[in-house]
């Protein structure tokens, strides 16, 4: 399943227009205004602010601090002048005794409601800005997923294809460690020096297929290889059943973050290339004979002649 298909980024947040805000908040003391005169007979006198409590709500929800701070004032003017006595004016009077003490309270109250929305409004705003980050980074990790999946199908793909080619052209494959002293081959490796499978000291039987002097200038070239990050060598193997076999390896140095590097490389068997060097060398020398031969055989013919 394509989770970018489901997992899509959260749209930033977009407040109404300005005016729409300001709008809702007059609109909102409008509707507080309506209902308090509807129950002006039964509230107290002491609560002219109740509904407009409402109001400041509504805007701080809808259009944040300054909608808010809109519907409060205009509240406290409202409430004011319609329901502190003495009604429909505004004198310095009505600041003293209980009035004081309501037109404090709505204050204290409206302005907490304006905080507190405010403090929402922001919780919401990083909440969204976490799950947006949150969506683009899994959408970031989904992709890094599906790289590397994309990339071990190849590496794999290229695996079998070396494989594939190492046995098509029947090559042996070997690691040397040089701390542990070991060499690791593959089934083909160890068909060319006949060691059995189930050989218990493989590496033993491996040496003793080869002439002392060549072991020993296998074993220089290795460490030699270590230095110079290649090596490459022909020698001599006798094995039971094929007899003579002459083997060339070639390899280089693997692994470089290991504290100990590895050499590792590929054996190929040049048997039939070498009986063709060694047949054309025993050609080249037997036609220089056969040159040295008629040549003498030509001196003697001159000599008679005179």
């Amino acid at each position: 399943m394509d989770m970018s298909a489901i997992v899509r980024p959260a749209r930033a947040e977009r407040n109404p227009h300005p005016v729409l805000r300001y709008s809702v908040a007059l609109a909102s003391v409008a509707v507080a205004l309506v209902i308090r005169l509807a129950l002006h007979p039964s509230i107290p006198g002491t609560l002219p602010f109740a509904t407009f409590f409402v109001a400041v709500a509504v805007s701080a929800a809808f259009g944040g601090r300054g909608p808010a701070i809109l519907a409060m004032v205009s509240g406290y003017l409202i409430g004011q002048y319609f329901f502190i006595p003495p009604t429909h004016q505004f004198a310095l009077e009505k600041f003293s005794g209980p009035n004081l003490a309501s037109i404090g309270l709505y204050a204290f109250v409206a302005l907490t409601i304006i905080f507190l929305s405010h403090l929402l409004r922001h919780a919401k705003r990083q909440a969204e800005g976490s799950l947006l980050q949150a969506r683009e980074e899994e959408r970031a990790l989904e992709q890094e997923v599906s790289r590397r999946q994309r990339a071990e199908e190849a590496l794999r793909e290229k695996e079998w294809q070396l494989r594939a080619a190492v046995d098509g052209a029947q090559l042996g494959t070997w690691v040397w460690d040089a701390h542990a002293g070991t060499v690791i081959g593959n089934d083909a490796m160890y068909q060319m020096l006949e060691i059995p499978k189930d050989a218990k000291d493989p590496m033993e039987i491996g040496r003793s297929r080869l002439e002392a002097e060549d072991l020993e200038e296998l074993r220089r070239r290795l460490a030699e290889g270590l230095k110079n990050r290649r090596m490459e060598l022909g020698f001599r193997v006798h094995v039971p059943v094929g007899g003579t076999r002459w083997l060339r390896f070639v390899g280089e140095v693997m692994e470089e973050g290991q504290r100990t590097p590895r050499l590792a490389g590929v054996a190929t068997d040049v048997s039939k290339q070498k009986e063709v060097e060694v047949a054309l060398q025993g050609a080249v020398e037997n036609l220089a004979e056969a040159n040295m031969v008629l040549e003498e055989r030509v001196k003697d013919c001159t000599n008679h002649l005179r």
